[in-house]
């Protein structure tokens, strides 16, 4: 894998070399497209620190799986490369109930614990597309920044004592990559519906606590948050032009 701090530099090289590619290319009518996605992702390679009993395992194992979504804008240099700004979310969460704990006779001490994490990346991307008829097969890359939002919601109840929650959030952001390979089916001319396959790479090395909104520190996990995930997601793409919307009517 190549070095963390050479990755800027490939990704800024990998975008930038077709564009000056394509101007060997005869010129087409260049258009915008904006593009939304929903789907499915699994995260890899999470991990948490002091994980022992199976209720911890089960509750870790339910946070891999989520929701993804996003939302792209993309300028057609041809008809084969497209550059552009890419925005992903994730979002995964898990709630587990804790055992009920027989503290004095009959009080009964319960507790719930519920975490969410999101993940947002933001940054410029690189398309190649390979048109087919009524289908464009593409793939493409970039690199941009990951933001890490946590919250970790504990609920304390007994017979005797009311509700009481706690609530830690847990921030923190570095570079993050990002690739993708799909397809779109041609619904019509500016219309393009399809399936995508993406990988996300992020290494969280320093995160700040936040307790009850007062208190917060930062510290440097052991080892790092990884968040590397695939995606599957279904796509929607259209393409628009800035001229039309900016025309004056008469």
């Amino acid at each position: 894998m190549l070095p963390h701090f050479t990755l800027p530099k490939f990704i800024l090289c990998f975008c930038i070399l077709p564009i000056l590619s394509s101007a060997q290319q005869p010129e087409i009518n260049k258009k915008w497209e904006v593009g939304i996605d929903l789907g499915f992702t699994r995260l890899f390679n999470y991990t948490q620190e002091n994980i022992t009993s199976s209720l911890d395992k089960e509750h870790l194992s339910g946070l891999l799986n989520g929701l993804s979504f996003g939302a792209e804008l993309n300028y057609k240099l041809n008809r084969n490369h497209h550059i552009g700004l890419n925005f992903k979310g994730i979002i995964t969460s898990e709630q587990t109930l804790g055992f009920d704990e027989k503290i004095i006779s009959s009080v009964v001490f319960h507790d719930i614990n519920r975490e969410t994490i999101h993940l947002f990346y933001f940054g410029p991307s690189y398309t190649f597309n390979f048109p087919l008829k009524k289908t464009t097969v593409y793939a493409g890359t970039g690199g941009g920044i990951v933001f890490l939002r946590q919250v970790y919601k504990y609920t304390t109840s007994s017979e005797d004592e009311p509700r009481n929650i706690s609530v830690t959030k847990i921030r923190g952001n570095r570079f993050g990559l990002y690739s993708k390979l799909g397809f779109n089916h041609h619904i019509n001319p500016t219309l393009k519906f399809g399936l995508e396959v993406g990988f996300m790479y992020n290494d969280i090395r320093k995160i700040k606590y936040i307790y009850e909104e007062i208190e917060d520190y930062e510290t440097t996990p052991l080892n790092p948050l990884i968040f590397d995930n695939l995606s599957v997601r279904l796509v929607l793409k259209k393409e628009i032009s800035f001229k039309n919307i900016f025309k004056r009517k008469n």
